[in-house]
């Protein structure tokens, strides 16, 4: 067929060419932006990686579960209790 019709031979590969510069077009896009996603992925793991260190003052946590051990329950309850005590022997 080739040979017969250089007008269809000369159409069919101007349709491949064009399909092959679109695929390759939107191949390189999608490329650019997987790229583009990476960086973005590394810059906030960056952040994220800052943000931690900067919470770390000598290597030691800080913040608001960090500055003050957490009392248990028995521990609480023997301080209220305490405290009921000596409301107790107050009042008249």
């Amino acid at each position: 067929m080739r040979d017969f019709e250089p007008e269809a031979t000369r159409e069919a590969d101007r349709k491949a060419s064009e399909s092959f510069l679109s695929w390759s077009t939107l191949h390189v896009e999608m490329c650019e932006m997987d790229q583009h996603t990476q960086e973005q992925h590394r810059e906030q793991e960056k952040e994220e990686a800052e943000l931690r260190a900067s919470l770390l003052v000598d290597h030691k946590p800080v913040g608001r579960g960090s500055t003050r051990r957490r009392r248990g329950c028995a521990e609480t309850n023997r301080i209220m209790h305490h405290g009921r005590a000596m409301q107790g022997s107050w009042a008249c």
